[in-house]
């Protein structure tokens, strides 16, 4: 016979929990907060009561060994912060190097047939022979690079979970990483240090896979300021 169920479910997640117990355990195990089952209690309609649902949780004291589709993230926090945006500024010129480095250095741009890798790979090469020889970055190119990587990396210190803060900073990025008015910085400051014949579409594909190798290292380099030990790995360097 069916009939109607009441669950108690996450407005974070929702995830649905079977009783009071296993609500709060999880409220404040996962997300920090200390909110009232009853206040989320919920009716789903159409199940058997004795039946439990793939996505209903029945948590246990010992939910951890013997419920491992019930398993938790550990409550996470960022420790004290140590690297700041200052340090950032001052850190840029070389990592923005290193991220044009990881470019020109890819053999999966030059593998024989790469119509734009041979291209995108000059660029790069281009731009750190100048920067090299003593040409500079502009100072818009530092100030708009520093505040949008800046702001992207601290996005998710609020977060109380490793995945929700990793989420909240690649959320961001990406609508950094098409932000047109970015991309036109970079792209400007790129055409000024390398050849003059490079293709408006070359550039911008460059300066596309710069910022995401520039995300990385970014991030990285905070991280291990920090001392967060959940260094960003991206295929290239597994």
């Amino acid at each position: 016979m069916s009939t109607q169920m009441c669950v108690y479910k996450c407005p974070s997640c929702e995830k649905s929990f079977k009783n009071t117990s296993g609500f709060q355990k999880h409220s404040k195990k996962v997300h920090g907060t200390g909110l009232k089952a009853t206040e989320h209690k919920v009716t789903t309609p159409g199940s058997k009561r004795d039946d439990v649902e793939d996505n209903v949780c029945q948590w246990m004291d010992s939910d951890d060994e013997n419920n491992p589709d019930c398993s938790t993230e550990p409550v996470f926090s960022t420790p004290a912060a140590v690297y700041q945006k200052d340090n950032l500024k001052n850190d840029l010129p070389a990592l923005v190097i290193e991220a044009l480095q990881q470019i020109k250095c890819d053999n999966c741009l030059t593998i024989p047939g790469s119509v734009y890798g041979f291209g995108i790979v000059a660029i790069a090469n281009d731009v750190i022979t100048k920067v090299k020889s003593g040409d500079t970055f502009s100072n818009k190119f530092i100030t708009d690079m520093t505040s949008n990587f800046w702001n992207t990396i601290i996005s998710g210190d609020k977060e109380r979970t490793f995945s929700l803060y990793n989420e909240a900073i690649w959320h961001h990025f990406y609508n950094m990483w098409i932000d047109e008015d970015l991309t036109e910085t970079v792209i400007d400051d790129f055409r000024k240090l390398c050849n003059a014949d490079a293709e408006n579409a070359q550039l911008f594909r460059t300066a596309r896979m710069f910022l995401f190798r520039l995300i990385v290292l970014v991030r990285n380099h905070r991280d291990r300021s920090d001392g967060l030990l959940q260094i960003q790995k991206v295929p290239w360097q597994m």
